[in-house]
């Protein structure tokens, strides 16, 4: 169980003396995912953004040099990193669309097993 679950099962209800509901936690969890998963896929797509600014700029120097040493818009160079940058935003937007596609969270409980344990010294 990773670090952010166990200290939501921690501060929730699992530890009240109470006996917890099979959701009664939920309302602690979900909140709190959900951030997780916010800030993960935020992250994400700020990176493929800043990933494809970086191609994009490099492709568009080459055209810009390319243009001061030709001085042709037909350059067959010229024409290869145009295309270049318009795939490059192409699979810049497929990206995000598929991370901002796992956004989503669904939080679920099942009881697997109950009892009672008694501790005697």
């Amino acid at each position: 169980m990773s670090r952010i679950l166990r200290s939501v099962f921690i501060e929730s209800d699992f530890e009240s003396p109470r006996r917890p509901g099979p959701h009664s936690s939920s309302k602690f969890i979900r909140p709190h995912i959900r951030e997780c998963k916010n800030t993960l896929v935020n992250n994400r797509i700020a990176g493929v953004k800043q990933a494809t600014a970086i191609k994009i700029r490099k492709a568009e120097e080459i055209i810009e040099r390319r243009l001061r040493e030709v001085r042709r818009e037909e350059d067959s160079i010229i024409r290869l990193h145009r295309g270049r940058i318009r795939n490059l935003r192409n699979s810049e937007e497929q990206k995000i669309r598929e991370i901002e596609s796992k956004r989503p969270v669904s939080v679920s409980f099942s009881t697997i097993a109950g009892g009672i344990v008694r501790i005697e010294e």
